[in-house]
């Protein structure tokens, strides 16, 4: 709670990372469970429907685990254990969408059109899932490579330097940073938090015409 009214201030939207981050999984999740729905009513036909009881106990029990353990202090998110969600799914997933395929009082001409329409959720579905795989500007994270001082330092750095003098560094892009530590408003009049405005370092560093890299430059910030 505390994170979202934090990135409220900066002006960003909750519901929409939410969206972003989430709203894959929930439709997943919907489907899994109109799947199963479906499954109970047509337990009397189909006797084999049985055989996917203890996969929906097994969803109900890892769901179960995870609420109670944000109640607990475990040092890892329980939103890990979505995956196994998501690995035991399927098959509710597929009774919901061939049910919707195959629907019997819909027309047959418009079983086509259902079709398509199954294909571009499964379609839309994986594309929201590959663009949250990784860290990203579209989900607004930071790669698990980036320490606690780095963000520290950077914080400093964006409140400190002149915003006159461009930088330098080696994979350094300045503009992942702000977006994280500076508000929209701060970031309007700042001309230096591009990419494109920083500088490259020397050959050798300069250190085969000067002693010290400092030397290399006159006014610029410095960050390796």
């Amino acid at each position: 709670m505390n994170q979202a009214v934090y990135a409220m201030q900066y002006g960003y939207n909750v519901l929409v990372q939410i969206i972003k981050i989430y709203g894959s999984f929930i439709v997943y999740a919907f489907l899994a469970v109109v799947g199963f729905i479906i499954l109970q009513r047509q337990k009397s036909k189909n006797k084999d429907s049985y055989l996917l009881i203890p996969i929906a106990w097994a969803i109900l029990m890892v769901s179960l685990i995870m609420v109670a353990m944000y109640f607990t202090n475990f040092v890892f998110s329980p939103l890990r254990l979505l995956v196994f969600i998501i690995f035991l799914c399927p098959p509710f997933v597929g009774i919901a969408l061939g049910s919707f395929v195959d629907y019997p009082t819909w027309p047959s001409w418009s079983r086509s059109a259902r079709v398509i329409c199954v294909g571009l959720i499964v379609i839309v579905l994986s594309i929201a899932s590959v663009l949250i795989l990784y860290p990203s500007q579209y989900t607004l994270s930071l790669s698990i490579q980036n320490t606690r001082s780095e963000i520290t330092g950077m914080d400093w750095f964006f409140n400190n330097k002149d915003v006159n003098i461009v930088s330098a560094g080696w994979y350094y892009d300045p503009s992942i940073y702000s977006s994280y530590l500076l508000t929209s408003e701060q970031r309007m009049d700042r001309n230096d938090l591009s990419i494109y405005v920083t500088e490259t370092f020397p050959y050798n560093l300069g250190y085969n015409k000067n002693v010290e890299l400092g030397q290399s430059y006159q006014k610029m910030f410095i960050w390796s």
